[in-house]
């Protein structure tokens, strides 16, 4: 089913500004803002230019952006982050297909570094188990060494008793 196209008038009234603004939104932020089709061929001209739904989406967008105080710049970048720029022509459509393909490699070395990062942080966790099985291991050894060193000061103690008894004890032989 065909979707239903709108003068830029139209859109205009649909997202509730005047038409001059609309049109000043169109010359800041046309790339987001373009008539229907990719080609010169397939894209309407002059007055008769028609837009499809999502044109109310973006001046609408833009509308409220402007009304928080955003400069150019600003909406120009949050519009980037919400919406595909739109085209016009087929050499923009090829530098679009430049630009995507630099953005998808981009994407790939992007997805790379966290993937590199997360890898790097389980080597560290491997690492920090490894060193506290270690001082576990090392705690259960001095453990066993105290149990050891007590058992000993017992005995020493038990034999200084028979080596030195007490001087009544002496007495008696």
């Amino acid at each position: 089913m065909a979707e239903e196209l709108y003068t830029f008038k139209e859109i205009c009234q649909m997202a509730g500004i005047p038409y001059s603004t609309g049109r000043y939104y169109r010359s800041k932020h046309g790339e987001f803002i373009a008539p229907v089709g990719t080609s010169i061929s397939t894209v309407s001209t002059g007055r008769n230019k028609k837009y499809t739904k999502q044109a109310v989406e973006v001046l609408t967008f833009i509308s409220n952006a402007y009304k928080t105080g955003a400069s150019a710049n600003e909406v120009q970048q949050r519009l980037s982050q919400h919406f595909p720029i739109s085209v016009s022509n087929e050499e923009e459509v090829s530098q679009c297909s430049v630009t995507v393909q630099r953005n998808e490699n981009e994407d790939v070395s992007n997805a790379i570094a966290p993937l590199a990062l997360i890898a790097n942080m389980a080597q560290e966790q491997k690492a920090i188990r490894e060193a506290l099985q270690k001082i576990a291991e090392t705690l259960e050894k001095a453990k066993e060494q105290e149990q050891e060193i007590a058992k000993l000061r017992a005995e020493i103690e038990d034999l200084k008793k028979e080596k030195d008894p007490p001087w009544w004890k002496k007495l008696l032989f």
